[in-house]
């Protein structure tokens, strides 16, 4: 049987994506893989589909829970009974009822977290691995826009398991994070397939303004005259409450926001009503989209500016999963420009912050009460560091707190130029999509027709051409969550 008829059998997609079909037969023929692939491109295919076809295990390492219970459900609903998430949402009892059914489970999807067990990893090693699928793989680079330092535990994991075909997959990475990628997973012999970032099918657009009134107000007449699904994203939690507020005091019902801050059942439920139509219109944070596939969005609109163009690509590219064509539209004024630098401020923590950690880690004293997030990255410099380390009293907090502050303040530059570059093509004069693609070191080398603002494109010429969806019920979220709970 034919590659394409393995497609439209488990599947029933009559044709593969960009690059799908590439990274299938370098898997089948049990080689190590590399990818970028775009956004939108059915990135679940390139290991869901081999895995169909080969004998043994598929483990699918993803960096979000959501996420991870999304793409279960989905193999669920299509009748695909081998398949379990190993993770924090399980029970204990849930985790030992996988463990002991791995050998007749297909694909089973972890964290880079729990990846580290080792009563998990001493059930794997007697477990015949067909491929170890690495989702997000950027996340494993220093470089990359969602690093993880638990994605760098990953290579001593592959070797324990004695090295089974690996396949790491992006949709945002330029050279530098690709070498990254292969270092810190310590292949030898690879293939590299690499796509362009650019999807042509999404028109590139920034409008600028001197207050937020005119913003706001211009943020309206778009959503008034677009029927399609909507999302708008944002950069802080209070300003995607604020602007569902507003929209719905200018009767846009069918309106929901979205962010990290909400609990899991209330998180869960806009999901679903998202992606059933019932709501058209999402203000949210980052947290929204990862997973979310829904191919008729049209209109992706950044309130704020984005911190790094990583991020902006894989935001944009949640519209026009169909192939049809969709919007990016930037909404900047002045005081925008700040909020990037401010987020960034309070990512890392300062010297003394620190040395509050180290002392504290070193002395197994609790961090509760710590950011988790700068927990974490303490951890892990204090791991690349530990051969400077070595000869040191525990004590003398001051050497290594300098160490691990110079590591910090190389990322910060890092993600300060980040920002340049995101605020450069905010500005650029000229194409936008040229200044996309040179970020991933890409060349745009024949023009489009339908392109950006800078090369002509008008928006309000594209509106009648954005799809009209009438399948909305009238129960917004808060209605049906109220009805749920009481």
């Amino acid at each position: 049987m034919e590659l394409k008829d393995q497609l439209y059998k488990y599947f029933g997609y009559e044709i593969f994506r960009e690059g799908q079909e590439d990274v299938i037969k370098a898997i089948l023929s049990k080689k190590n893989v590399v990818t970028q692939l775009p956004t939108g491109t059915g990135k679940s295919v390139c290991f869901l589909l081999p895995g169909y076809m080969i004998e043994g295990l598929v483990l699918i390492v993803s960096p979000l829970l959501s996420l991870m219970e999304d793409q279960v459900q989905q193999l669920v609903v299509k009748g695909e009974k081998r398949v379990a998430a190993f993770n924090s949402f399980r029970t204990e009892s849930e985790k030992r009822k996988i463990l002991e059914n791995l050998q007749n489970i297909k694909f089973l999807y972890v964290s880079p977290e729990v990846l580290q067990s080792n009563y998990l990893i001493e059930k794997l090693k007697s477990t015949k691995i067909a491929l170890v699928a690495i989702d997000e793989a950027h996340c494993i680079s220093q470089w990359g826009h969602d690093f993880r330092t638990d994605y760098l535990k990953l290579g001593p994991v592959i070797k324990v398991l004695k090295y089974p075909p690996v396949l790491a997959l992006t949709a945002t990475a330029n050279n530098n994070v690709m070498n990254d990628i292969i270092s810190k997973l310590e292949l030898m012999e690879y293939e590299t397939i690499i796509q362009t970032v650019n999807r042509k099918n999404i028109l590139l657009f920034n409008e600028t303004f001197n207050t937020t009134v005119e913003k706001n107000e211009r943020l309206l007449q778009i959503v008034s005259k677009t029927n399609g699904p909507i999302l708008i994203y944002c950069m802080s939690r209070d300003t995607t409450k604020n602007l569902y507020e507003y929209l719905r005091d200018n009767n846009i019902i069918k309106c929901a926001y979205y962010h990290g801050g909400l609990d899991t059942e209330t998180r869960i439920l806009i999901q679903q009503q998202f992606m059933n139509s019932q709501i058209r219109v999402m203000c949210c944070t980052s947290a929204f989209g990862m997973g979310i596939n829904k191919e008729n969005v049209r209109l992706v609109i950044h309130y704020h500016i984005p911190s790094q163009i990583e991020s902006y690509v894989q935001e944009i590219g949640r519209a026009g999963r169909d192939g049809n064509l969709s919007f990016a539209i930037t909404l900047t004024q002045p005081n925008d420009f700040n909020l990037p630098y401010k987020i960034l401020k309070n990512e890392f923590p300062s010297r003394e912050e620190i040395k509050v950690i180290i002392n504290n880690l070193l002395n197994e004293q609790s961090t509760q009460n710590i950011s988790e997030v700068h927990v974490r990255v303490i951890s892990y410099y204090l791991e690349i560091e530990k051969e400077n380390f070595v000869n040191l009293d525990e004590k003398d907090i001051d050497f290594m707190a300098d160490a691990i502050y110079n590591k910090i303040k190389t990322r910060i530059k890092y993600k300060e130029n980040k920002i340049n570059q995101m605020f450069s093509y905010i500005s650029t004069q000229q194409c936008r999509r040229a200044k996309v693609l040179e970020a991933f070191d890409e060349q745009l080398l024949i023009k489009q027709q339908h392109c950006c603002d800078n090369c002509g494109s008008i928006l309000e010429d594209y509106f009648e051409n954005i799809d009209i969806n009438n399948n909305l019920n009238n129960l917004n979220w808060e209605e049906e969550l109220t009805l749920r709970l009481f």
